[in-house]
């Protein structure tokens, strides 16, 4: 899984990602980011296929949640000439107003039914210079 700043699928089922990162710098917290993806491209076998509940929360390195968690509805679909071969669904879950209110490592859980399915972690940090220095 992975944060970006846009993702999409094609008409195709292609996944486009822009702007993957995994930092982000500022020179003072709390932190907004107004717009990020979270992107997982799931595993599914042949157990899989039906209605499961998602729910993407984002803890602090304390395990405190940071703000209202997204919870969504996800049907995989069976193939109608399903071979029994594993097949791979992405999933794309938009942020809007994301606010981290300190440094630190935050983790992004996707849960599934109650298990979790996908992680990624983000890094605020303070900037490698400050602003206006010169090197």
């Amino acid at each position: 899984s992975v944060l970006a700043d846009a993702a999409n699928l094609s008409q195709e089922g292609k996944l486009n990602l822009l702007g993957e990162f995994n930092t982000l710098f500022a020179a003072e917290v709390p932190v907004a980011h107004p717009v990020l993806w979270f992107v997982a491209k799931m595993q599914a076998g042949a157990g899989d296929f039906g209605h499961h509940r998602i729910h993407l929360q984002v803890v602090s390195e304390d395990g405190e949640t940071v703000f209202r968690p997204i919870d969504g509805e996800l049907e995989l679909p069976k193939p109608p000439n399903y071979t029994g071969d594993p097949l791979f669904f992405p999933i794309l879950l938009q942020v809007a107003d994301a606010q981290f209110p300190d440094y630190g490592t935050y983790t992004f859980e996707l849960r599934a039914d109650d298990a979790i399915v996908a992680t990624t972690v983000l890094f605020v940090r303070e900037p490698l210079q400050p602003p206006g220095e010169v090197v």
